[in-house]
C-alpha cells in the first residue's frame, strides 16, 4: 500500500489546480484545500491556486462563486422537494461547463446549472431527468433564480 502524505498530496493539486480554469466543488471538499473560515476568503483562497472560476455549493444553502474578473456572486437554489442527490453536483458542474462553452455568459451558465440539477434533485437516481438544452433554456425562462452580485451570508 502506498500512503501519500498530506503536503505531497496538496503539492499534487496544486499543480493541477494551476492549469484548471474552472473549479466548483462542495464546502466540505474546498475545506480541504483551504483552511479558512469564511466563504469569501475559501474562494480566494483556491482561485490564488489558479482557477479563472471558482464555485463553492453546499447543498441546500446558497452557492457562492468567484468569477474571471474577480467578482463574488451568491446563487439561491430553487425552494423544490428533494427526493434524491446522487447526481445533482455531477449536472451542476457540467451544466454551468456546458453553459461557458456554449454562452460565455457566466450568469447564464449558473441559471443552467441551476435548472438542471435542480431538475435532477426532483427525481430518484442520478441521470433521470436531464433537460436537453432547448428544456433548460425554457425552464429558465420559467423560473425566478436569484443571483446576486457579492457575499451574502
Amino acid at each position: 500500500m502506498i500512503t501519500i502524505t498530506k503536503n505531497r498530496m496538496l503539492t499534487y493539486l496544486k499543480n493541477i489546480l494551476n492549469n484548471t480554469n474552472i473549479l466548483i466543488l462542495n464546502v466540505e471538499e474546498s475545506s480541504y484545500l483551504v483552511k479558512k473560515n469564511s466563504i469569501k476568503d475559501k474562494l480566494i483562497g483556491l482561485k490564488k491556486m489558479g482557477p479563472e472560476i471558482v464555485i463553492i455549493t453546499n447543498g441546500a444553502n446558497p452557492i457562492y462563486c468567484i468569477d474571471a474578473n474577480n467578482e463574488f456572486y451568491s446563487v439561491y437554489p430553487l425552494d423544490i422537494k428533494v427526493v434524491e442527490v446522487t447526481g445533482a453536483g455531477d449536472s451542476f458542474s457540467s451544466s454551468f461547463l456546458a453553459g461557458i462553452i456554449k454562452t460565455g455568459d457566466f450568469d447564464f451558465s449558473l441559471k443552467l446549472a441551476i435548472v438542471n440539477s435542480h431538475s435532477v434533485l426532483r427525481y430518484k437516481g442520478a441521470k433521470n431527468n436531464l433537460l436537453a438544452y432547448s428544456q433548460a433554456e425554457k425552464e429558465i425562462s420559467q423560473t425566478q433564480i436569484k443571483i446576486m452580485k457579492g457575499i451574502f451570508l
